[in-house]
């Protein structure tokens, strides 16, 4: 990492700027290190384009921040729904989960966050939340020997879901809990003796579970499926496949061409296009396309406490304890360790997107994103974090203050209230949401391994 100039505090020693130099220089040249952990605490410089004042463009967070986020929620509910197809029904329920976690961190940035920024849902939270979902669905199976339901839903549907609810919640309320404690604690610094390869290997295995769960949302079946039985499947699974993989490969091109996040909209955007435009043509009705799930299903019109009465009619149902179970804390203390490993470097890498004119104080900015995700995960919400991709939007449009942060988050207030509007997200076919999932896998795949090649030794690499 290269180091950004920065306005330190005058000190009395007159070797202090040639020993901070050297210690700089040293953590960067660690390979053990994730990142440059001596940046945490150090003075920003000022502002030199002037102080933030309101900017008409801080109007336009409602559309750019909506098309930006939206995506990324649907695409989130789709890796849980891809991996448990029982779910799928329910897609609406756990879509508001994700919208009011949005809207929630969204005002909490905006009156205690350091930095001019909205919150963001991780696919690593989406990845837990799939495997949670598998994991619950096979011990009930094994417990109660029950039949699956199938897609259609039904009575242990709705069970299984009021059990990932529950168990989404307590997740999110342990990161909130571990970044606290790494706040009160001053834990993050023990991050520096976490040997890269080791955090690189993990999020390349997530990057692999989101990239299969690309390939469920778009044709309806794991990489696995593909591979083993290739000889069963349809030809309409395969077109429905390769579909997938050419616009997860059209999405992957843009990056080239819409270097900031606003390639997602314009590519969901054009890949609808080019379907509708396409089946018009060739006389293909909305009905047939419908009946050969080309679009997303249900993301019908539901009231806002449907997830809420989920639980409460399915409480008597929970079984509590699963949560104890080896299986449950051995998936859950694998992925909450990531998290507070990698929630931290998200707030240390805004300093290069969002500068802040007073010092950064990094612990602050954890312990107000453990008690977000305290919060949020007492509404049954997902974890967040910050969000590189609409500030990145958001100050390339010209925004200044933190009244778009404010009035974003009241879009996603009204997302969540009014769900008369999500039926209109069902006019972008699967391919498109599954392209999308499989970029972001490949995405992560290349970026750990990019990362790691520049950061792991050379002998390393080299086998010696």
């Amino acid at each position: 990492l290269e180091a950004r100039p920065a306005r330190t505090q005058p000190s009395s020693s007159p070797d202090a700027p040639e020993t901070r130099r050297r210690r700089q220089k040293k953590a960067m040249e660690d390979p053990l290190l994730p990142c440059d952990l001596d940046r945490m605490s150090v003075s920003i410089r000022d502002d030199d384009a002037g102080s933030r004042r309101f900017s008409w463009e801080d109007l336009l967070s409602p559309v750019l921040g909506t098309t930006v986020l939206l995506p990324f929620a649907v695409a989130f509910v789709g890796v849980i729904t891809a991996a448990n197809p029982n779910l799928a029904p329910h897609t609406p329920k756990l879509l508001s989960t994700v919208i009011l976690s949005q809207a929630i961190g969204g005002f909490w940035f905006a009156r205690f966050s350091q930095y001019c920024t909205c919150t963001n849902i991780d696919l690593l939270s989406a990845a837990y939340v799939a495997q949670l979902g598998v994991y619950l669905h096979r011990q009930a199976l094994y417990m109660r020997n029950v039949s699956d339901g199938g897609a259609g839903g039904g009575d242990d549907a709705l069970a299984l879901l009021a059990q990932v609810l529950v168990g989404q919640a307590m997740f999110t309320i342990i990161v909130g809990l571990l970044l606290l404690l790494a706040a009160r604690f001053n834990g993050v610094w023990y991050l520096r003796y976490l040997p890269y390869p080791v955090a690189c290997g993990f999020v390349s295995g997530i990057g692999l579970i989101v990239l299969d769960g690309g390939f469920e949302l778009g044709c309806n079946h794991t990489m696995k499926d593909l591979v083993g039985q290739y000889a069963q499947i349809p030809r309409e699974t395969w077109l429905h496949t390769g579909a997938t993989v050419l616009v997860g490969c059209f999405f992957l091109a843009l990056k080239s061409v819409i270097l900031n996040a606003m390639r997602l909209p314009v590519g969901l955007l054009a890949v609808t296009i080019v379907v509708h435009g396409g089946a018009r043509f060739l006389g293909i009705s909305e009905q047939t396309m419908t009946a050969h799930r080309m679009f997303l299903q249900g993301l019908q019109p539901e009231s806002w406490v449907s997830g809420w009465q989920a639980v409460l009619d399915e409480f008597s149902s929970i079984d509590l304890g699963l949560f104890g179970s080896q299986g449950y804390l051995s998936l859950t203390v694998s992925y909450a360790l990531l998290h507070l490993m990698v929630y931290p470097f998200y707030a240390i890498g805004m300093q290069d997107i969002d500068q802040p004119r007073e010092k950064f104080d990094l612990r602050k900015e954890i312990k107000q994103l453990g008690g977000l995700n305290v919060c949020v995960g007492a509404l049954l919400g997902v974890p967040s974090c910050h969000s590189y991709k609409v500030c990145i939007v958001m100050k390339a449009a010209g925004a200044k203050t933190r009244l778009w942060v404010v009035l974003l988050s009241l879009t996603f207030l009204a997302l969540y209230f009014d769900t008369a509007i999500r039926p209109a997200i069902a006019v972008v076919p699967t391919c498109a949401f599954g392209g999308l999932v499989f970029s972001l896998g490949v995405d992560l795949i290349t970026a750990s391994l990019v990362e790691s090649g520049q950061r792991v030794a050379s002998e390393e690499w080299r086998g010696g």
